[in-house]
């Protein structure tokens, strides 16, 4: 994680929390090896008098306030959020100029902080709007950097057709032999903005995790491939977020493939042939349950196989015309090779 963008964020909460409810607040920490000669020290009250100046009558007194609020970087962004939250059109496109520099400076945390205060600027859409396509790239790039930096693989590929629809996808690929993270570094992930599909292929992922990544506002499919995710997990989260698909997926492979139209219709086997195919299970039958376990959903399914191992025996349960029928079959491996490669 980044632990200067944590301390920015603090110290945004204590000054903003302190202004709010006119509580003392503490001493504000100032760089004074670059206050240039002549410049007063940042206190409280010299920031509060600045946003308040920001539409004072006289030219000079505005410029003065603008000149120092700059000067002032993360410190100043607590006033100038609530500076854009006012009444005051002159204060609200000073404060705007303000945050549009501090977003283009090398400072990361603070370049960070000063989009995801130009997102909540409603009463500027087209700022607002700017800004959000700026920090979702901004964000994406960071946790690429962050990713990469130990060891994972990070790619964002074009839009293309899901069964969720039409998404670009964010893929994180992890290789336990070259990881070099801990659990806490897929936090990361939860910084990420406007991600509609998310694959992640890392065998230290658990419950907890996906339950975080499960709350990333937009997601809209999220793949597991090779996780320690459960299928109880997958079932409680398809309660708690309906709009989100999950699919999870192991190692073994039942070796069919499911009709388009939806449902659970064996459209066709493996071409490669496998014992799938020598079971007696036939296109146009609709799996209703595995090893006894009753599925509805295409998800269901896909997470009870990922429980499994390559070679293990199942048993489908089928409806065949007016016909229920179970049939054994043993699990193939997956070509995880050819997968990645989609």
């Amino acid at each position: 994680m980044f632990a200067p963008f944590r301390f920015a964020a603090l110290l945004w909460m204590t000054v903003s929390c302190a202004v709010a409810t006119g509580a003392p607040s503490a001493p504000i920490k100032e760089d004074s090896s670059k206050r240039r000669p002549g410049e007063e020290p940042l206190t409280e009250a010299v920031l509060v008098g600045w946003r308040e100046n920001l539409d004072h009558v006289r030219f000079t007194e505005r410029e003065k306030a603008s000149v120092g609020l700059a000067r002032a970087g993360a410190l100043a962004l607590p006033f100038l959020a609530d500076t854009l939250r006012g009444k005051s059109l002159e204060a609200a496109d000073r404060a705007v100029e303000l945050l549009e520099d501090f977003s283009r400076r090398a400072d990361l945390p603070l370049r960070l902080a000063a989009l995801e205060i130009l997102v909540d600027a409603n009463q500027f859409p087209a700022v607002s709007h700017r800004a959000a396509t700026r920090l979702a790239k901004l964000q994406e790039e960071v946790c690429q950097t962050h990713f990469e930096s130990l060891g994972a693989q990070f790619v964002v590929t074009p839009p293309r057709a899901t069964i969720a629809g039409l998404l670009p996808t964010t893929q994180i690929a992890i290789d336990p032999k070259k990881w070099k993270g801990e659990a806490n570094d897929f936090d990361q992930i939860l910084r990420l903005g406007r991600v509609g599909s998310l694959k992640i292929i890392a065998p230290m992922v658990d419950d907890a995790m996906v339950k975080k990544i499960a709350q990333l506002e937009g997601l809209r499919l999220l793949t597991l491939v090779q996780t320690q995710a459960s299928a109880a997990v997958i079932r409680q989260l398809r309660k708690d977020r309906p709009e989100l698909r999950i699919v999870l997926r192991g190692q073994a492979s039942l070796g069919i493939s499911l009709s388009q139209g939806g449902g659970l219709v064996i459209a066709g086997f493996d071409p490669a042939g496998g014992p799938a195919v020598q079971s007696g299970l036939a296109t146009g039958d609709v799996i209703q349950a595995f090893d006894a376990k009753p599925v509805e959903h295409f998800d269901d399914l896909t997470a009870l196989i990922a429980q499994q191992a390559p070679g293990d025996s199942v048993k489908i349960t089928v409806l065949r015309g007016e016909e229920q029928l179970t049939f054994s079959t043993q699990l193939g491996r997956k070509d995880w090779a050819a997968y990645e490669a989609n």
